[in-house]
């Protein structure tokens, strides 16, 4: 089955054509084609259709606060993560990161150094996460075992096997005391 798109009454306004078509984000949705020599290929249309950031990723998400992430295979099987603007454009100087999350509050969350997610347990704690800023500069030299973003100007963060909260100032306002932390909603 292709994806395609439909409006409120149900009337097809882009015909079905995509392996798949995810969600409108900031006027551009991320959608997989046939496109390319790579084996996966994501790329980006606007509402009328239009591919207006070819398909050249093995993976794309979301534009949240203007800046999409991506992902690229290396040669070696291996996935780097970076990020690109609405023109495509690659941002940070074509900084790249072994693991990394959606901007969130001005920030995003990236792999400093250690090992990806699917990481033995035992490996994880050597695992040293931080945000970058905008500009993709580090916007704190704290670092964590793990982190999650920022949302409602709050995120989890975890040091020395417990949970705590920091603010946007990067303060620790929930000091590292909790085996686990939910999502943060405050609705």
């Amino acid at each position: 089955m292709r994806g395609g798109y439909k409006d409120l009454l149900d009337t097809i306004i882009i015909e079905p054509q995509f392996l798949e078509a995810h969600d409108f984000k900031e006027g551009l949705a991320v959608v997989r084609t046939r496109e390319g020599q790579a084996e996966f290929n994501y790329g980006y249309i606007n509402i009328k259709g239009d591919m207006i950031i070819p398909a050249v990723f093995n993976g794309a998400y979301g534009f949240n606060d203007g800046i999409a992430r991506v992902m690229f295979s290396e040669y070696d099987g291996d996935y780097r993560y970076s990020y690109i603007n609405k023109e495509g454009d690659i941002l940070f100087d074509g900084k790249e990161y072994l693991d990394a999350r959606d901007f969130s509050e001005g920030y995003a969350l990236v792999l400093k150094k250690g090992y990806v997610a699917i990481s033995l347990p035992e490996d994880i704690k050597n695992n040293r996460y931080s945000f970058i800023n905008k500009s993709g500069e580090y916007a704190t030299e704290l670092e964590f075992e793990q982190a999650r973003p920022f949302n409602n100007g709050l995120a989890a963060v975890k040091n020395n096997g417990k949970w705590g909260l920091i603010n946007t100032k990067f303060e620790l306002v929930v000091n590292y005391l909790y085996d686990s932390i939910n999502e943060l909603n405050t609705r």
